[in-house]
């Protein structure tokens, strides 16, 4: 009994002895538990509104790694306890990749991977980057007024220095000093494109040849942009080799065609004196016929470099002229360079009578005819000797015209007079007063004058004239 008493002591002294040498070991060779180290991984894909980064838990600080992440925020500080976004990786160690979503465009942000055991929690370096700005598209039509795409115009985008990548539909190059814009040519259709274009407030400035520039301003907020922009048509420059001519009864005009693509259209304008019923300006030296006003002659836009008209009478002159119009209706205006020609009208008239200052005309028979019947009168100083300086009257004197249709009851259809000093121009081409006398077709009539005053030196040609107006014989 005593040994086994014996025994029992000697074994669990051993055994008391072996713990105690175990634990005694262990305490002097085990370390405390920290928190792991981690390293933060570059940033990298960074869009407008994400970005991946990651870490490396290179140490578990003596303890199981519970969990790992990202973590970001504005500042240069981001932690489990203060941050914008937080994304999770479960427990181990080593490397891992996450991604940040929901981020901002154009903002700046931090970012540092953490790992954690029960020790605590260990961060990696702050990581900076910034997200990309968020671009879009600005794109448009130019136009002309009457809705035609204009090919060729050059768009530029004003605004924003730091568009380098903007590029047009038809791949022209971005305008070379950004410091002014960016630029697009519009295609055929008169379309233009920016891609990549930011937030903001610009000013889109169009031109083209043979138009006007014209800009206008957009707002690009966080959507793609459109600008619609119409121009405006420079007039066109002045018609040349302009001619004229008569092919029987048309006169016919012809010019050299425009080639300006803002052509719409000509307008044809003519103006005329006719000897029948045409008035005179006179000054002291010679007579010139006095036209009408220019007419149009064309109701419709001529649309080619050609027209040809009736003329409204024969005995006379007429002037042409031709003026393009452009696409807004704009016609080009008179000036010093305008062309205008003077075509001299195919003689169609019959003297009647013919009878002098003091003569009696006699009986004139007017004929009953669709022409017209007109009274021509015209005075002039006669030249002496070659003497070409115009007569100076040299007293007062007047002269009535009287016209009777029984030869004894007189009524007077015109007076004239000239005072002391008045001029008279030399050569056949003096003063003309012309009187149409239509009234009396079908009837004999008489004239004379009766002049009051000397008029020495001074020839009077009173002529009763019928004028063909359609080219038909007497």
């Amino acid at each position: 009994m005593k040994s086994k008493i014996q025994f029992l002591v000697y074994t669990f002294s051993a055994i008391f002895i072996i713990l105690f040498v175990i634990v005694g070991c262990s305490d002097e060779d085990s370390e405390p538990t920290r928190s792991p180290i981690v390293m933060t991984l570059p940033v990298s894909e960074i869009t407008e509104t994400s970005a991946k980064s990651g870490g490396n838990v290179t140490d578990n600080g003596g303890a199981q790694v519970n969990s790992k992440g990202l973590v970001w925020c504005k500042n240069s500080d981001p932690s489990l306890e203060s941050h914008l976004g937080i994304v999770e990786e479960g427990p181990g160690e080593g490397t891992f990749t996450s991604s940040m979503t929901g981020l901002e465009p154009h903002v700046n942000y931090y970012v540092r991977a953490y790992a954690n055991n029960n020790a605590g929690t260990g961060y990696g370096d702050a990581i900076s980057f910034t997200t990309l700005e968020s671009l879009f598209q600005l794109e448009g039509f130019v136009k002309n007024s009457i809705g035609s795409g204009i090919e060729g115009a050059t768009v530029y985008l004003v605004g924003n220095n730091q568009l380098t990548n903007a590029r047009s539909s038809d791949l022209n190059p971005a305008f070379e000093n950004t410091e002014k814009s960016p630029s697009a040519s519009t295609d055929e259709n008169g379309y233009f494109n920016f891609h990549e274009v930011s937030n903001g407030q610009y000013e889109i400035v169009v031109e083209a040849e043979e138009y006007f520039s014209a800009s206008k301003e957009v707002s690009v907020s966080d959507m793609d942009a459109e600008v619609n922009i119409e121009l405006e048509a420079l007039e066109l420059p002045q018609v040349t080799g302009l001619s004229i001519s008569l092919n029987d009864d048309l006169i016919h005009v012809s010019w050299n065609a425009l080639t300006n693509p803002t052509l719409l259209g000509y307008n044809h304008y003519e103006k005329h004196f006719f000897w029948h019923e045409g008035e005179w300006t006179r000054n002291q030296f010679h007579i010139t016929p006095k036209y009408t006003a220019w007419k149009k002659t064309n109701d419709q836009l001529i649309t080619t470099n050609t027209t040809q008209y009736n003329s409204p009478t024969y005995n006379g002159f007429v002037k042409s002229k031709v003026s393009g119009v452009n696409i807004d209706g704009v016609e080009t205006p008179e000036n010093e360079s305008t062309i205008v020609r003077t075509k001299e009208l195919p003689s169609k008239s019959k003297t009647l009578a013919t009878f002098g200052l003091t003569s009696y005309s006699g009986a004139i028979d007017i004929p009953q005819t669709h022409h017209e019947i007109a009274l021509h009168i015209g005075y002039f100083y006669q030249k002496l000797d070659g003497d070409v300086i115009p007569f100076l009257f040299d007293h007062n004197g007047t002269w009535a015209i009287q016209v009777s249709e029984d030869g004894s009851s007189w009524d007077t259809i015109a007076e004239h007079a000239m005072a002391q000093g008045s001029f008279v121009p030399s050569g056949p081409y003096g003063h003309t007063i012309t009187i149409l006398l239509n009234q009396y077709k079908g009837q004999t009539i008489y004239f004379k004058t009766s002049p009051s005053g000397g008029f020495h030196d001074i020839v009077f040609n009173h002529q009763v004239r019928q004028y063909s107006l359609d080219g038909s014989g007497f």
